[in-house]
């Protein structure tokens, strides 16, 4: 960044009238400001700028004071135009932190408000092939936040240990005026709650919740995959002192299958089948996950074919089943007998095999 002085960051000339200053002021403050500027800290710093070159320019003392400064440096100040603030009028450097605190601190209670909100529960757990594919039920134990039933989540045993922040009234914000304009910032003595806790509950030290032991049956879906997750809102951790309940997340893992191999919604597998079955085809008997089933195959099958069974796969998200795909391996027989050996050498004078 450009070293910039107070003129500089007002946009004013130095021999500028005292109105001139007001008005390139107020137009500045008004387009910096953090109220329409959401909060960002970076107008958050722009409007500080323009209010410390305000400060010093519109007091006769202080601009006196400022020039000469200027002088002496042949103009070349920091960047910082706060520590040249807080080294040439250091009475005032403490008002600036206060103000850029306050800004800060009010923009930021989405932030305040969201600590004080639950934080999410993760939790895994295994389930087999054929659970993904119908669906089931899973019981979980863990650890959890819940309201403290003592206090009823409110950190404070009795009504009367609980009163309002003298300080804001029980509102949670300050507000106050500074030059033109209505500042607002968290109140510090309630931290934004707007009431104070005398005497906290002895059973949540006035957090107004504590830890339990949760057991919890979870109604999985079919046609799940894994590594995917279920979100149940609002049943993680309960909040500070009634703050938000964060969400729960169960995270699937499907168990890899011996014979099953899942893709997308359909399901490979690989049959063995023998020579002479591929050779004069027939039915054979294949495993799914329904169950056994029995499938035809042609004559003359050749190893490595794919049989297409519909709607043997897991249902989708469309509710429809997808395939079951059966890779025929034709194995070679081992151990043959003396007779069988003749047979074979019988076909294999013939040319076909």
């Amino acid at each position: 960044m450009e070293n910039r002085n107070f003129y500089e960051i007002l946009g004013v000339s130095h021999d500028a009238t005292e109105s001139e200053i007001k008005r390139a002021y107020r137009k500045l403050a008004i387009k910096f400001h953090p109220d329409k500027n959401n909060g960002s800290k970076k107008y958050i710093n722009r409007f500080l700028e323009v209010a410390a070159a305000y400060e010093v320019l519109s007091d006769a003392k202080k601009r006196k004071e400022y020039n000469a400064l200027l002088l002496s440096s042949k103009g070349n100040i920091s960047n910082d135009v706060f520590e040249v603030y807080k080294r040439s009028f250091n009475g005032f450097s403490s008002l600036f932190n206060d103000i850029y605190n306050d800004f800060v601190g009010f923009y930021n209670k989405k932030d305040i408000l969201k600590k004080k909100k639950g934080g999410d529960i993760k939790l895994t757990t295994d389930i087999t092939l054929h659970q993904a594919a119908f669906g089931t039920k899973k019981t979980i134990e863990y650890d959890a936040f819940r309201k403290c039933t003592l206090c009823n989540g409110s950190g404070a045993i009795y009504e009367k240990d609980k009163s309002l922040c003298p300080s804001c009234a029980g509102v949670g914000i300050i507000e106050y005026e500074h030059g033109f304009f209505k500042v607002q910032r968290i109140c510090r003595e309630c931290e934004g709650d707007g009431f104070i806790i005398k005497n906290p509950c002895h059973n949540c030290n006035g957090d107004g919740r504590v830890k339990k032991k949760i057991k919890k049956t979870f109604k999985i879906p079919p046609g799940i995959e894994s590594k995917s997750s279920l979100r149940i809102s609002n049943k993680g951790n309960v909040g500070i002192r009634g703050g938000k309940a964060g969400d729960l997340y169960l995270y699937i893992n499907v168990l890899e299958h011996e014979f099953f191999k899942r893709n997308g919604n359909d399901i490979n597998c690989e049959v063995p089948i023998s020579f002479t079955k591929a050779a004069l085809g027939g039915v054979i008997s294949v495993p799914t996950l329904n169950g056994e089933k029995k499938i035809k195959i042609r004559a003359g099958t050749q190893s490595g074919e794919r049989i297409e069974i519909k709607g043997e796969g897991i249902i989708g998200k469309n509710n429809k089943r997808g395939s079951q795909f059966v890779k025929l391996i034709v194995t070679t027989p081992q151990n043959l007998t003396e007779k069988e050996i003749s047979l074979f050498r019988e076909l294999e004078k013939s040319g076909r095999i």
